[in-house]
């Protein structure tokens, strides 16, 4: 097996793992956390040459700490909840009960996803926690392991994984059925939560403001569905959904990349945003600008619902899933809600989502007329 494959088998269980996390946290049933402590000691001591082991087992009274390696004076939480007051709480923890004074360093491994903390540092002069190099989540210990030269080392992990996670290596990514590659489409994208990012967030403010949380879920997901698309192309009844998921997926990559050169950045609330900056503009020219600028990104937010619920329909049409609601999209904040689609005139032309280019100029001809 070479290190291409390697990667993706090592992808496809880790993201198994953290799905059942999150389903099973959602429905809190929190048992799986506890057998997750396990799995990960075995998996950190592969990834990072550690000799943890599970504190829980050796002293229940060890708050803070999960996994522990004496020799290497290294600690870990191990943990499904992102909160800033579920970190502070750890941190408090391990200072109170001195467990600075037998480890080094208490590492945080959030076994969804972390959070971006606003606060650099947590604790007091005895021992101080770094919200940004002490906290981990499943991507980085991808990130860890696929950066790893060493072919021998994968493909241990390769082999501890397929003995921990038998079932998630039967039913990984090359065996999901249709109706599961929408289902992991469902996870990652989370349209219930897209009216919200793409109506209520960006344009009912002043400038332009846009959720980094919602850019990183994005990239996140791009980072991902390439796999799931690559094992089933030759499934001629995936067909119409992964040419749905790409058109999706294209939207996707023209959206962040048009907010991510929005590079002027503030924090308001719990969110990132972003601005359009227009101080290099004469003063008559920036209200056009600005209108400009949020005519695109609004745009691309509703070829982003749009390509959304496409994918939707498929499911409501063809799938054997339970049938799912299509998303709103709100030109203004008193504006009528309506659940675009693409229509007749879309699917003749061949190519649903017209790319950036088009939507750009289209924008620009209104906001500036026909001498653009």
């Amino acid at each position: 097996m070479n290190r291409l494959n390697y990667h993706k088998e090592i992808i496809a269980a880790l993201a198994w793992l953290k799905a059942q996390v999150e389903i099973h946290n959602g429905m809190a049933l929190t048992d799986i956390n506890h057998g997750a402590e396990d799995f990960y000691c075995g998996l950190l001591n592969l990834i990072y040459g550690l000799k943890l082991k599970n504190i829980n087992i050796i002293n229940n009274n060890a708050a803070a700490i999960d996994l522990g390696d004496s020799q290497s004076r290294v600690a870990f939480q191990v943990t499904s909840t992102s909160a800033l007051t579920k970190t502070k709480h750890t941190v408090d923890k391990f200072i109170e009960k001195g467990l600075y004074k037998n480890y080094d360093r208490l590492i945080i491994l959030n076994i969804v996803s972390k959070s971006n903390h606003r606060i650099a540092k947590i604790g007091t002069a005895e021992y101080e926690f770094d919200t940004k190099s002490d906290m981990l989540d499943v991507a980085d210990l991808v990130r860890e392991i696929v950066n790893n030269s060493d072919l021998s080392k994968l493909k241990t992990i390769v082999d501890f994984l397929d003995s921990e996670l038998f079932y998630a290596r039967n039913t990984s990514s090359r065996d999901l059925s249709t109706s599961r590659i929408y289902r992991f489409w469902c996870d990652k994208i989370d349209p219930s939560n897209l009216v919200y990012y793409c109506c209520f967030l960006p344009f009912f403010y002043y400038d332009v403001r846009i959720s980094e949380q919602f850019l990183l879920r994005i990239q996140s997901y791009l980072s991902q569905v390439e796999w799931i698309i690559e094992d089933h192309e030759n499934d001629i009844n995936s067909t119409a959904l992964i040419s749905a998921i790409r058109n999706f997926n294209s939207v996707c990559r023209d959206l962040v990349t048009i907010c991510c050169l929005h590079e002027n950045k503030y924090i308001e609330g719990d969110e990132y945003a972003y601005w359009v900056s227009c101080q290099h503009l004469d003063y008559f020219q920036r209200e056009k600008y600005i209108s400009y600028r949020k005519g695109v990104l609004q745009s691309l937010f509703y070829q982003l619902i749009k390509a959304a619920n496409h994918i939707i329909s498929l499911n409501n049409r063809v799938l054997n899933g339970s049938p799912q609601m299509y998303i709103q999209f709100k030109q203004d904040e008193d504006g009528v809600e309506y659940f675009p689609g693409y229509d007749e005139r879309d699917f003749s032309c061949g190519k649903l989502y017209p790319g950036y280019c088009e939507v750009d100029y289209a924008i620009r001809r209104q906001i500036y007329g026909d001498g653009v």
